[in-house]
């Protein structure tokens, strides 16, 4: 144990545990952001890109042949991003259903893998990245918010 900045105690070993545990949410916003990303590349409008059937002296690297170039590299990001998603969800839900009380895997469930959808993430059909507050999870249980923190402590030792 280690002294934080507001001069308390913290729980390296604790800190490491909801480091490994908050994975999942920074693969999902890698793929939400490789996501994104694809939109960018293949949206129209979002380059100007002129249509003509008329012969060009030399390939345009700015055309289509590029711009289909670019999206393919960002479909591969994409799929990547997307399988540490899926596996790292798979691990920590694992970890998660292996504590030995219900409450406290729910508790976990709602900290670390149940997430809020931002505005954006709504209007584009994104994942939520938006991790529940300790009130919010403590609204669903019908506990008090030191009770969660409580219940969370236990789970992370």
């Amino acid at each position: 144990m280690i002294a934080d900045a507001g001069g308390g105690i913290m729980n390296t070993d604790n800190e490491l545990k909801k480091a490994w545990l908050m994975r999942y949410l920074h693969a999902k916003r890698r793929k939400n952001e490789a996501d994104d990303e694809l939109d960018q590349i293949c949206t129209p409008g979002s380059r100007a890109i002129i249509y003509s059937d008329m012969p060009h002296g030399s390939p345009d690297p700015t055309g289509l042949e590029s711009i289909a170039i670019r999206a393919e590299l960002q479909l591969n990001e994409l799929r990547k991003a997307t399988t540490v998603c899926m596996d790292t969800r798979d691990e920590v839900r694992k970890a998660i259903d292996a504590l030995p009380s219900e409450t406290e895997q729910l508790v976990m469930y709602y900290r670390y893998m149940c997430f809020q959808q931002s505005q954006y993430e709504r209007e584009h059909r994104r994942e939520g990245t938006r991790q529940l507050s300790w009130d919010e999870i403590a609204e669903r249980m019908d506990y008090s918010y030191g009770r969660v923190t409580h219940i969370h402590g236990d789970a992370l030792d």
